[in-house]
């Protein structure tokens, strides 16, 4: 099954990995074996809900509890190839959550997501996933040096479109009139003491 998948034969790799599966070996082969299944399933065209209810059943069990950052990542990549873009944001921000120990498969996850909204054009979203990736990339990881480029690329950007917002937003509030520009400005005010009543500090200190 590992030599099918290797030569990119996916339907053959499918048919051994499934045939592991069906005698029942030692917990670790049997969940090697559903995982590769899945990711061969995962390439080869038509339906891929066989995959998905693979990787959701194995999310379920608990004894695989330690990779669910691995079968979420899975899982967002089905959901990715099928045009499903909001559900593997998704799942790709689970396989960052239930991530433990495995560094690597966290930093992949923060570069899918980061990816995505690069693609999307929201940048300011992708500037701060690929800023999360980078720092838990490792430094020998092959496209390392072309993300912290793009990444410093957005780090421009980002801070440009941040001024050109704040200056429609200023030109915005110059053509109000008075009343209404104190109205936003109360606004605000409020929606700031709420904030810092919540954080606790000056809650208490209203209270005394």
């Amino acid at each position: 099954a590992q030599i099918s998948q290797q030569l990119n034969d996916q339907e053959t790799a499918s048919m051994y990995f499934n045939k592991v599966i069906k005698r029942n070996p030692a917990y670790e082969m049997s969940f090697n074996s559903k995982i590769n299944l899945a990711r061969s399933l995962e390439q080869q065209s038509g339906s891929t809900k066989e995959v998905e209810k693979i990787l959701k059943k194995m999310i379920a069990d608990d004894k695989n509890k330690e990779f669910r950052d691995l079968l979420y990542y899975s899982l967002a990549n089905v959901m990715y190839k099928n045009d499903k873009i909001d559900e593997s944001l998704e799942y790709y921000k689970l396989s960052v959550k239930n991530s433990v120990n495995n560094k690597d498969q966290k930093a992949f996850s923060y570069l899918k997501i980061a990816d995505i909204y690069y693609t999307q054009k929201k940048y300011t979203f992708a500037k701060a996933y690929y800023d999360s990736s980078l720092a838990t990339l490792s430094h020998d990881y092959v496209d390392y040096d072309d993300i912290s480029l793009r990444r410093e690329n957005l780090d421009a950007l980002v801070q440009n479109l941040n001024t050109i917002q704040l200056e429609d937003s200023l030109q915005n509030l110059a053509r109000l009139s008075p009343k209404e520009r104190d109205k936003i400005i109360d606004d605000l005010i409020t929606k700031k003491i709420e904030k810092a009543e919540e954080s606790g500090p000056l809650k208490d200190a209203l209270a005394e």
